[in-house]
C-alpha cells in the first residue's frame, strides 16, 4: 500500500496501533494481539522495515491515535541505534526471530527436533553461514550505508547452499565478493550467533535439515518453520525475564503512556 494511503487510513482511526514490519512476523504478533485484547489494540504490518521507519518519521501526521513502533534491529545489532529512532522498540537480537530462538535455547530445539546423526549437518551449515556472514558484517561496519540485500538470499536454494557438502556455493560467494573476515568479528559472531546471525537463517538451517531428512526417507517426520516458531513463542512467553516478554512488556508500557 502506498504510504500516503496508509497515512490517510490511519488519520481516520482512533484504536491504539502497534506498527510492526511485515506479514511474515504476524504469526508472532497475533499472539501478542490476543494477549493485549484485539478490541483494545491493533497490530499493523507496514510491509517492511523501511516502510515502518518511514511511518515513524511521519507519526506527527496521525496523532489522533496512540502509536507504538516495533522493529527488528537488523544490522544495528553490530552498531549503535541512531538517536532519532529512540522511541522505536527494537529487538534485542538481529530480529524478532532471533529473540524467540534465544529464548527457546538452540540446544532445546536440537534435543526435540534434530536427530543425533543430524547434529554434524547442522554444525556444517552453521559454520559455512557464519564465515560468510562475518564478511557481510565487516563490510557493513566499514560502510553502514552498504545495502545488504539479504531478503533475496535463502540457503534453501541450491544456488546458495550445496546439498552434498552443506557449504555455500563458490558462485554465491563470488557474487557477494566474499573474503575472509577479521578473526575477532568471526569469533564474536560465532559466540553470539543466536542473537547476531540473521534470524531467518537460524530457522532455515532446520528447514534444510528437514528437507534432507525427507529426501533420504519420505516416511520421516519433518516440521515447518511455522511450527518451530510456535514452539519458540510458547517457550519465550513462559519466561518472565525472556526476550519475547521484554518486547511485549515494552509495548504495554508504551500503550500506557
Amino acid at each position: 500500500m502506498d504510504i500516503e494511503i496508509m497515512i490517510a487510513e490511519l488519520q481516520n482511526s482512533t484504536l491504539p496501533t502497534v506498527f510492526v514490519e511485515g506479514k511474515d512476523d504476524m504469526q508472532i504478533y497475533r499472539k501478542f494481539e490476543q494477549l493485549l485484547g484485539t478490541t483494545k489494540v491493533n497490530f499493523y504490518p507496514c510491509g517492511g522495515r523501511t516502510r515502518l521507519l518511514d511511518l515513524y518519521k511521519r507519526r506527527n501526521e496521525f496523532t489522533n491515535l496512540k502509536a507504538v513502533f516495533v522493529a527488528d534491529k537488523d544490522m544495528y545489532v553490530f552498531t549503535e541505534i541512531p538517536a532519532h529512532y529512540k522511541e522505536v522498540i527494537f529487538t534485542t537480537g538481529y530480529s524478532i526471530e532471533n529473540d524467540l530462538y534465544a529464548d527457546a535455547r538452540a540446544t532445546q530445539l536440537d534435543k526435540i527436533y534434530i536427530e543425533n546423526h543430524e547434529l554434524a549437518l547442522k554444525e556444517s551449515i552453521k559454520t559455512s553461514l557464519l564465515n560468510w556472514f562475518a564478511f557481510e558484517v565487516e563490510k557493513y561496519k566499514d560502510n553502514p550505508e552498504t545495502e545488504t540485500n539479504f531478503a533475496t538470499i535463502t540457503i534453501l536454494s541450491t544456488n546458495v547452499m550445496h546439498r552434498n557438502t552443506l557449504t555455500l556455493t563458490a558462485d554465491f560467494l563470488q557474487s557477494r565478493g566474499f573474503q575472509a573476515a577479521k578473526e575477532e568479528i568471526l569469533q564474536d559472531l560465532t559466540q553470539y550467533y543466536a542473537h547476531k546471525l540473521r534470524g531467518k537463517y537460524l530457522f532455515q538451517i532446520y528447514e534444510l535439515i528437514f528437507q534432507i531428512r525427507k529426501a533420504n526417507d519420505k516416511q520421516e517426520i519433518t516440521f515447518t518453520k511455522e511450527q518451530l516458531i510456535l514452539v519458540c513463542l510458547k517457550e519465550g512467553l513462559s519466561q518472565i525475564e525472556g526476550l519475547t516478554n521484554k518486547i511485549l512488556a515494552a509495548i504495554m508500557e508504551k500503550l500506557k503512556d
